[in-house]
């Protein structure tokens, strides 16, 4: 049997927080200032520990960010304070510079394809349309 819970996360740059073992991360969202997270998750599983680093993204068309290395982007979303992107990492692992843009539904990318790899779409209170996060590889 599965279950959707909903854990509640600090606002800070990393994040250590016990979920149980397997569980799949669904939304991470802001609801009444709160940043929440929901995961479909198997009651009584062990419980392990999951680090995750959050940053605010510039709404730039390009720009980078400062991540430990081998992150693993989960969700990128927009909040009336700004669009956050969210990782799943190792804290030990060095901090290296990754590369992206954001582009607004209808805008050219100036960029080959074959050098962007599609993140997520995301809406935002300074946008008026959809916008989509691209990494430059």
């Amino acid at each position: 049997m599965l279950s959707v819970s909903t854990f509640l996360l600090p606002w800070q740059n990393f994040i250590s927080l016990e979920l149980p073992k397997g569980a799949k991360i669904l939304s991470a969202y802001e609801m009444r200032g709160k940043l929440q997270l929901s995961a479909l998750v198997t009651p009584g599983c062990q419980n392990k520990t999951r680090n995750f680093f959050l940053v605010e993204l510039p709404f730039e068309k390009y720009f980078s960010v400062d991540l430990p290395a081998r992150a693993k982007i989960l969700k990128v979303f927009g909040t009336c304070s700004g669009v956050f992107l969210l990782a799943f990492v190792t804290p030990l692992n060095r901090i290296e510079a990754r590369n992206f843009c954001i582009i607004e539904s209808g805008r050219t990318i100036d960029k080959p394809m074959e050098s962007l790899r599609f993140i997520a779409d995301f809406c935002s209170d300074d946008s008026p349309s959809i916008s989509h996060l691209f990494e430059i590889k």
